[in-house]
């Protein structure tokens, strides 16, 4: 399982950063989990990103799951349904964040706050 960490806020700006790295990962693994431990904040342009990722893979016959949202992220996931739609692996993701983690991309946040969003990958 290749497991896609995402950290920071998951919004507008972010997003891009997130889809281009859960494309990536769909396209080239069987199996990819996104972790949401590290999100502190997911508005619909994430939830959007997480079922187009899920979507994507399912075409490609491929598996994709959502692990780890807590707090306003994972209410977020939950009212709309999205946790029971796309769980998946714990034991695997948790593995994996024990793996050295590869950064897949980062974005700055306007003003110069730099690391606001954050995705990085780890091969599983």
């Amino acid at each position: 399982m290749h497991v896609v960490h995402a950290t920071g806020e998951i919004d507008l700006e972010t997003a891009p950063a997130l889809r281009a790295a859960l494309t990536a990962a769909v396209q080239g693994h069987p199996s990819v989990c996104c972790d949401l431990s590290g999100v502190t904040f997911c508005c619909a342009a994430g939830v959007t990103v997480l079922l187009e990722a899920a979507h994507e893979a399912a075409r490609a016959g491929r598996r994709f799951s959502v692990e780890g949202a807590r707090g306003v992220t994972a209410r977020v996931l939950h009212a709309t349904g999205v946790d029971r739609l796309l769980s998946g692996d714990a034991e695997a993701v948790r593995a994996a964040r024990r793996e050295k983690e590869t950064p897949v991309n980062r974005s700055a946040a306007p003003g110069g706050a730099e690391n606001r969003h954050a995705v990085t990958g780890s091969p599983g």
